[in-house]
């Protein structure tokens, strides 16, 4: 191949990429401007004390909704109780009374979400540990052990107990692969 066939393709290569990601990046920024005003407008009609991400505890919720009507379909009732239990527990992290914030008191349904299996059952163990921080942090956002610092320290707790979980399953467990439909 010459240089000027080289040269041509590369040329080429690169004005189908720009082409290309012109479309992507209206798509992205068209997202995130969507997320903006629904944002706004959530701030000015919300009540005080709900959390101004409430976008992302809506996109957690939908995906434990979708994961516990798989569980269901699948007859795995324990991850269909996790998944449903979860819903709840984002739904109290959006009318919650304490007015902190902790990071890992709100990112652990993230972590948690991605453990619970959708092609296996879950293992005793595995169901145990995750309703108990589930209930662990329903009653931290339930208000029903206080606004000091041994909350903070439960719910830091919680949230590491989830993030290390999550890291301990995808060590033993790998990636999910996403599932193939028969055809």
């Amino acid at each position: 191949m010459s240089r000027r066939e080289t040269a041509t393709n590369l040329l080429a290569g690169a004005g189908l990429l720009t082409l290309f990601s012109i479309p992507v990046l209206l798509l992205i920024f068209s997202i995130d401007l969507l997320f903006r005003a629904f944002q706004l407008v959530w701030q000015h009609f919300s009540l005080p004390g709900i959390p101004t991400n409430i976008e992302f505890y809506g996109i957690l919720g939908l995906w434990a909704v979708i994961n516990g009507v798989k569980g269901i379909r699948r007859r795995f009732w324990t991850n269909s109780f996790l998944a449903f239990s979860l819903v709840a527990a984002i739904a109290f992290l959006c009318v919650r009374q304490q007015p902190w914030d902790d990071a890992f008191a709100t990112m652990w349904p993230m972590f948690f979400l991605f453990m619970v299996p959708t092609e296996r059952r879950l293992r005793r163990y595995e169901f145990i540990l995750g309703a108990g921080i589930v209930m662990a942090e329903l009653a931290l956002t339930a208000g029903l052990l206080g606004p000091g610092t041994p909350t903070r320290w439960i719910a830091s707790c919680c949230g590491l107990c989830a993030a290390g979980w999550f890291f301990w399953t995808v060590r033993r467990d790998g990636l999910p692969e996403p599932s193939t439909s028969p055809s």
